[in-house]
Formats: C-alpha cells, sequence, structure tokens
C-alpha cells in the first residue's frame, strides 16, 4: 500500500496597509439603513445650510480679491470684513439663497444658505485676507463668512425614534431642485427645536387634503341622462342646480342658478416616511427612507405610525 506525506509549505501572505478615516456609524433601532442613504445626507451634516436674518445681518462677507478677480477659487485669496480678532481661524463660505417661509403662516423660518467652500485665515485686519482651501464652487463678492465652530457636530448615530404625538407641519422645500420628491431626497421641514423635534424623529408624509373640481356635479363631464325631456327644468340645469334669485343688471330678468357642491376634499393617502437628521430653531432636514408614492413640496407631515 502506498502512503501518503501531507507536508505544510508556509506561504506567505502580503498585508495590505489600510488608512482609516472617520465616517459616520449607522446604528438604527428598527432596520438597516442603506449606505446610500447615509452619502445622500453627508454634504448636510456639517455645512450650516440654513440661516436667519440675524446671522446673516452680523457674519463677515467677502469684499474683494487680491488680484482684482471678479471669482475665486481653491488656493486663491480672498479680502473679507467683520471678521472678529478673537475668531476662529476657519470658516465656512455661503451664499445667501430663498427665504424659507412657512405656508400656514407666512412666518419666515429661515433663508436657504448654498455651500460655496472652505477657508483659513492667512492676516487679520480690515479687511482681513483668507485663503480658500476647498471650493464647490467659484468665491464671489458679498457670500457670508461663517467661523466653522458655527456648524453643528456631525450626526454620528441614526436612532430612529416616534415624533411628538400631536406634531403636525408640512414640507417647505426640497435640495436638488428636484419637482417630484422620492426616497432619499433630502427636503426642509416646518418644524425645529422650538417644537421639540430632535435628531432621529420619524415622520409620515401625506398627500390629498387639497380641494379638487367635481366634475359632474359642476356638468363638465356627465350627461344629462335622467332629464330626457326639455319640457323640464332639470334637463337644462341638472339636478345639482339651486335658484339664487333674479340674475342682476341684466335684461331682460331671468332666473340665477347655481350648482351645489362643486369641489370635494381629496383625502389623504400615506406617501413616504421621513426622517430627521439635522436640526435648527425653525425648520428641519430629514431624508425620505422610503416612498409609496411620489409627492411634492406642501405635502402635510404627522408622526410615524408605531
Amino acid at each position: 500500500m502506498t502512503s501518503l506525506l501531507l507536508v505544510s509549505i508556509p506561504v506567505a501572505i502580503a498585508i495590505e496597509t489600510v488608512k482609516l478615516s472617520p465616517q459616520v456609524r449607522a446604528t438604527p433601532l428598527a432596520e438597516v439603513i442603506p449606505t446610500v442613504a447615509i452619502n445622500a445626507i453627508l454634504p448636510f451634516l456639517t455645512q450650516p445650510l440654513v440661516t436667519d436674518t440675524e446671522q446673516l445681518q452680523r457674519a463677515a462677507y467677502v469684499v474683494g480679491f487680491p488680484d482684482e478677480h471678479l471669482i475665486a477659487g481653491s488656493n486663491d485669496q480672498i479680502y473679507v470684513r467683520k471678521i472678529l480678532a478673537n475668531a476662529p481661524t476657519a470658516f465656512q463660505i455661503v451664499r445667501p439663497g430663498a427665504a424659507l417661509r412657512d405656508p400656514d403662516t407666512g412666518e419666515i423660518l429661515g433663508y436657504e444658505a448654498q455651500f460655496v467652500a472652505n477657508a483659513v485665515l492667512e492676516h487679520s485686519g480690515d479687511p482681513a485676507r483668507v485663503r480658500i482651501i476647498q471650493a464647490a464652487r467659484e468665491v464671489a463678492i458679498g457670500d457670508r463668512v461663517l467661523p466653522t465652530s458655527a456648524a453643528e457636530k456631525p450626526l454620528t448615530d441614526f436612532e430612529r425614534h416616534p415624533a411628538p404625538a400631536g406634531t403636525s407641519g408640512r414640507i417647505i422645500s426640497v435640495f436638488n431642485g428636484v419637482s417630484q420628491i422620492g426616497q432619499f431626497d433630502v427636503v426642509i421641514l416646518n418644524r425645529g427645536s422650538r417644537e421639540h423635534i430632535a435628531l432621529g424623529h420619524v415622520f409620515d408624509a401625506f398627500i390629498g387634503g387639497d380641494s379638487e373640481r367635481d366634475q359632474i356635479r359642476d356638468g363638465s363631464s356627465d350627461a344629462n341622462w335622467r332629464d330626457e325631456s326639455p319640457a323640464k327644468t332639470e334637463f337644462w340645469y341638472g339636478h345639482d342646480m339651486e335658484q339664487r334669485g333674479w340674475q342682476e343688471n341684466e335684461w331682460p330678468l331671468h332666473q340665477r342658478f347655481e350648482r351645489k357642491n362643486t369641489q370635494f376634499i381629496r383625502p389623504l393617502e400615506r406617501a413616504a416616511t421621513l426622517m430627521v437628521f439635522r436640526t435648527f430653531e425653525r425648520v428641519s432636514f430629514a431624508l425620505v427612507l422610503d416612498a409609496q408614492r411620489a409627492f411634492q413640496v406642501g405635502a402635510q407631515i404627522a408622526p410615524a405610525a408605531p
């Protein structure tokens, strides 16, 4: 009988050096949020994308450029006024945008602030000289300069829990300029920390609740099949008409009829689930976790069902 001898041969294993860097850690309570959702909100975690009037008025601003440029980009220098002597040396440059207005009360809740660039102080003074270290778009005169320390602490955990009972509101804006909101879009809610909204609060968004025209009652889509005789008033005016007196300022005088209940209220239907991931005093940012149907700015929100 032939015997087999097994010999262990050592094999050199190449160990790859991996450089680690900080990243968002997702630890949900109920179910995992896909990685794409985390990527969708990363730009919104540290950038001051909502400002109020007072903050804009007292903020430092870009006043010019050393080389008389009209715009500036990465590694360029800029002149900035109103940087305080004891201010931090790292800044974020933003561009004031559209007002965020409450659709129900008309109150201005803040202003969208478009992120422009990161910058560092090179020389203090009036104006101070600042260098752009990373630019998302060109820096222009009038852009506001905010200390980086003014940004909130980045979100590190997704701990989902129901929003406070009885809290309601609306979606007042959506990023990326889309008209139909869908999964993983970022929206702005007209509720913030003053309404006790916190990170991880979950809402349902609804469509409906608006007034629609009843095409049957107003006669635009329904033939008069019940009254065949032209001798009957209903043949000409329909069963849904009511007499409202005499027509004024016309001759000859004739009866004025109006249709009753020519509108109906569309029932509310659940459209999506949202999770708040950043809050300000009067508004909040929320991520659309899932969407059953398309919806738009103005949609109503309410605490998600447990």
